[in-house]
C-alpha cells in the first residue's frame, strides 16, 4: 500500500437530516471514501431557549476524503447538493491531508458468503 500525500479531507456540517441525501450523491459519483457521524451544536439560525443563547440541536457530520484532483469538484458538488448556502444550511471546508492510504476490502468468493 502506496501512502498519498495528495488527498483533501472535505468536512460538511449539516442540519439534521442533510446527511444521508448528501452520501447518495457523493456516491452516485463513484466516491465511497465517506463518513456520517451526529453530533450536537448550535447555529446563529437555531432557536434559542430560556437562556436567550441558542439550543444545542443534532448536527449531522459528512467527511469525504478525496484525491487533490478531483477534490473542488467534489466541494462544488457537496455545497451546491446540502443547500449551505442559506441561513442555518450548515458548514463546509476543505482541508490538506498530510497522508492518508487508500483502503479496500478484499473479494471474498461467492462459496465463502453462503
Amino acid at each position: 500500500m502506496q501512502a498519498d500525500s495528495g488527498s483533501k479531507l472535505i468536512t460538511c456540517i449539516l442540519p439534521k437530516g442533510a446527511g444521508l441525501p448528501l452520501l447518495e450523491a457523493i456516491h452516485k459519483r463513484g466516491v465511497t471514501t465517506t463518513n456520517l457521524c451526529f453530533s450536537r451544536g448550535s447555529d446563529y439560525g437555531d432557536p434559542t431557549g430560556k437562556s436567550g443563547s441558542p439550543e444545542q440541536v443534532e448536527k449531522e457530520i459528512v467527511t469525504v476524503t478525496v484525491k487533490g484532483e478531483e477534490s473542488e469538484e467534489l466541494f462544488d458538488l457537496m455545497h451546491e447538493t446540502a443547500n449551505i448556502d442559506r441561513p442555518g444550511g450548515g458548514l463546509i471546508y476543505m482541508t490538506r491531508l498530510r497522508k492518508s492510504v487508500p483502503f479496500a476490502l478484499p473479494d471474498i468468493p461467492a462459496e465463502q458468503t453462503k
